[in-house]
């Protein structure tokens, strides 16, 4: 082998081990990347995982005082309900004791004046019936001197009016009858219109309006 042939031969050689050094130190270079890779990934990932843990708990923080401040508004409008509802109770129930006694009271006078009053009440109501059934049916009893037709009831001040003879086109008078039962008497009023008709203080008036067409309305 010539010398030339050795120096090719080295250099092949050198030229192999540059590869493999190369190539080890690639493989070396690769090897730690995905290692730093790896690495990065899990401390991007605890980062991360960190600042996810620091946001819920500043979250649930917020939740905390924003629910305890409604809590505490909540329970504040709870007592001040129950308060507000004790306290009508407490009126209602004295409210409804008075009234029991009040009523007790009643009752207790009313049995003790019952027969009394009732006494009482039946005469009034006879008396008051009595008098209202005379009134509207005076003028249809026996014995009167006028047609029912003619008379028109007014009940005040006076209980009747009677135009006599006007059902038969005869008009003959005018008269105001004040109908009573018993014992009773003319009130003011009843004695001021007795003494006006006696003493002729009548007069006939005549109103008369305009029409819807501004002609005077006949009478």
């Amino acid at each position: 082998m010539s010398s030339q042939d050795a120096a090719i031969i080295l250099v092949i050689v050198l030229l192999l081990i540059v590869c493999l050094g190369l190539g080890a130190a690639l493989v070396y270079l690769f090897i730690r990347y995905r290692t730093f890779q790896s690495k990065i990934a899990t401390l991007v990932q605890v980062e991360v995982n960190k600042y996810k843990k620091q946001e819920v708990a500043v979250v649930q923080n917020q939740a905390k005082a924003f629910y305890s401040a409604q809590t505490q508004e909540q329970m504040s409008l709870w007592r001040e309900t129950i308060l507000n509802e004790e306290t009508k109770r407490i009126r209602q129930e004295v409210l409804e004791e008075r009234s029991a006694w009040a009523k007790n009271q009643l009752d207790t006078w009313m049995l003790d004046k019952e027969q009394l009053i009732r006494k009482d009440a039946i005469e009034k109501s006879k008396s008051v019936n009595l008098g209202r059934m005379t009134e509207h049916f005076a003028l249809f009893m026996n014995g009167m001197e006028f047609n029912p037709k003619d008379a028109r009831f007014l009940g005040h001040p006076v209980d009747f009016v009677v135009f006599d003879g006007l059902d038969e086109g005869d008009l003959r008078r005018i008269l105001f009858i004040e109908v009573k039962t018993g014992k009773s008497q003319m009130n003011t009023r009843e004695r001021m219109v007795r003494d006006a008709v006696k003493n002729k203080m009548i007069e006939w008036v005549e109103l008369k309006f305009a029409g819807t067409n501004g002609d005077e309305a006949k009478g």
